[in-house]
């Protein structure tokens, strides 16, 4: 199997996911990189970094991004390739980018509300309400899939992705979904202007 990854150069948060994936892959002997993208967690960039790659590369069974993923679904298209499985950005454009052309996509991404849950934590662990024990929190940001798509050996269910029901056609593409987390309730249109 082949495939991309991409980021940001240096930055801390590409790093890291680059870490992270390269100790994951590192466990499936046939999962090949064959290329790497700075797609800058930008729609532009992606699409230009991919198309570049397809050049050397025109065969790819997997693209991975830390955006967007919709300039690879693109630049897939541009040479006449078939969209592949692919790991994503939660963006709306995305998710729907993802279930109109009958991808299957695991998206997953730090939702914009990601600061208020670590403050949620913070005062309930110093109020000795929860532990002070560090825990990784698949309950609260959940990945989304479609077409059933599973993490193999991963105690999380990924949220499977439903037109109208968490990803919308008539909201911008740039919206990070989930839009509010499991203890609030912010609607995709609030989300969307800032206004209630």
């Amino acid at each position: 199997m082949g495939g991309w990854r991409c980021g940001l150069p240096g930055a801390p948060l590409s790093v890291g996911a680059i870490a992270v994936w390269n100790k994951i892959f590192a466990k499936y002997p046939k999962i090949h990189i064959v290329g790497y993208y700075a797609g800058q967690y930008a729609l532009g960039p992606e699409q230009a970094a991919v198309a570049a790659l397809l050049t050397a590369h025109p065969h790819i069974d997997g693209p991975m991004s830390q955006a967007y993923g919709v300039g690879a679904i693109a630049a897939l298209k541009a040479i006449g390739a078939k969209p592949a499985p692919m790991i994503a950005a939660t963006f709306n454009e995305t998710m729907l980018a993802c279930v109109q052309n009958h991808i299957s996509c695991l998206m997953s991404v730090n939702p914009t509300w990601l600061s208020g849950l670590a403050m949620k934590y913070a005062v309930g662990a110093l109020d000795g309400k929860m532990s002070k024990t560090a825990k990784w929190v698949h309950d609260e940001v959940a990945p989304y899939a479609t077409n059933n798509v599973q993490i193999p050996g991963a105690n999380v269910r990924t949220v499977p992705v439903v037109v109208g029901v968490n990803v919308y056609p008539t909201m911008p593409g740039t919206l990070t979904l989930p839009v509010s987390p499991t203890w609030a309730s912010i609607t995709p249109q609030e989300a969307s202007t800032g206004k209630p």
